[in-house]
C-alpha cells in the first residue's frame, strides 16, 4: 500500500497576535484517485497567540502510472481562503509531482490586513494594508514502514507597492519588512512515526531568512496528530503541537498550537 511508501507529516507557520495561524497539516498522499477534494481547518496558537478559519477545494488528477507504488504523477490545482479576527486572504496554486514523493507547489497569495496589531508601533511601520506574495515550493515526501520525512523548501517573492512609504509588518513571520518588498527563503523538515492506525508523532524543525534586510524567524515543535474517527467524528484530524518560537522581533518563548482538519472530499494531493 502507498501508506507503507509515503506518509503524511503536518508543518506549522506561526503568526502574530490576532492574526490567522496559517498552519497546514501536510500530507503525503493517503488517497490515491483523481478528483475533487474539500477541507476546512481551525486553527490557534498561545505564542503569539493567533486564531483562523480556512476552507480549501482543489482537483488532483492523476496522469500516469502505477498508483500501488510512489511512482506514480499527478497534478492539483487548488484555491483556499482564510479569515482571521484581523487578517484575511485568498491563495490559488498549483501542486506538480512528477513522482508522488517530489514535487514542487507553485503559488499566489494575496492578503489583506484591516486592524492594527497590538504591540507594534503603527505610527512607524505600516500594520494595515496589503501584502501579496508569489512563492515556489520544492517537497519531498519519504517513508518507510511506520517511519517518515517531509521536507519544504521554499523562495517567496513580496510585491513592491508604489505608494508604501513604510516598513510593513509581516503577520506570518512576525519581522518587518521593506516598503519595497523583498524575498524570502524558508526551511522545513519534519521526521516522526506512526503510531498504530490513527496517530503520528514527529519533529518539525523551521526557519526562515529575509534577504532584504537579514531578518529571520525559527521554530522548533514536537507534533502529536490523530484521527478522531474513534470518539464520533469521522473524516477529522486534531494536532497538536508543544515548542519554542523565535523572530527578530520576538524573544524565544515556548509556544503550543491545535489544529482540526475536516474532509469533506478527498482525493489524490489533498492536504499538501
Amino acid at each position: 500500500m502507498i501508506r507503507k511508501w509515503v506518509v503524511g507529516l503536518f508543518v506549522v507557520c506561526l503568526f502574530a497576535f490576532s492574526t490567522p495561524v496559517f498552519a497546514a497539516e501536510e500530507t503525503a498522499p493517503s488517497e490515491t484517485s483523481s478528483g475533487l477534494d474539500a477541507s476546512m481547518q481551525l486553527q490557534g496558537r498561545s505564542y503569539s497567540p493567533g486564531l483562523s478559519l480556512s476552507a480549501q477545494a482543489g482537483y488532483g488528477a492523476i496522469l500516469r502510472g502505477d498508483t500501488a507504488t510512489p511512482w506514480y504523477s499527478f497534478v492539483r490545482p487548488y484555491g483556499t481562503a482564510i479569515v482571521s479576527p484581523t487578517v484575511g486572504a485568498g491563495q490559488v496554486g498549483l501542486e506538480i509531482f512528477p513522482v508522488s514523493i517530489l514535487g514542487v507547489d507553485l503559488r499566489r497569495s494575496w492578503t489583506r490586513r484591516f486592524a492594527n496589531t497590538r504591540g507594534q508601533e503603527c505610527d512607524v511601520v505600516q500594520c494595515q494594508g496589503s501584502l501579496d506574495v508569489s512563492d515556489v515550493s520544492l517537497q519531498s515526501f519519504l517513508g518507510f514502514g511506520e517511519y517518515f520525512s517531509s521536507l519544504r523548501l521554499m523562495r517567496s517573492f513580496y510585491d513592491s507597492v508604489s505608494d508604501r512609504t513604510r516598513p510593513i509588518f509581516d503577520v506570518v513571520s512576525y519581522t518587518l519588512l521593506p516598503a519595497e518588498g523583498g524575498s524570502a527563503s524558508s526551511f522545513s523538515w519534519t521526521v516522526g512515526r506512526k503510531v498504530g492506525d490513527r496517530a503520528s508523532v514527529g519533529v518539525m524543525i523551521q526557519a526562515t531568512d529575509f534577504h532584504s534586510n537579514g531578518q529571520k524567524q525559527e521554530a522548533q515543535y514536537v507534533l502529536l496528530r490523530n484521527d478522531l474517527g474513534f470518539i464520533g467524528f469521522e473524516s477529522t484530524t486534531a494536532a497538536v503541537g508543544l515548542g519554542r518560537y523565535k523572530s527578530d522581533l520576538s524573544v524565544a518563548e515556548f509556544s503550543v498550537f491545535v489544529s482540526a482538519v475536516h474532509t469533506f472530499e478527498a482525493a489524490v494531493g489533498l492536504g499538501r
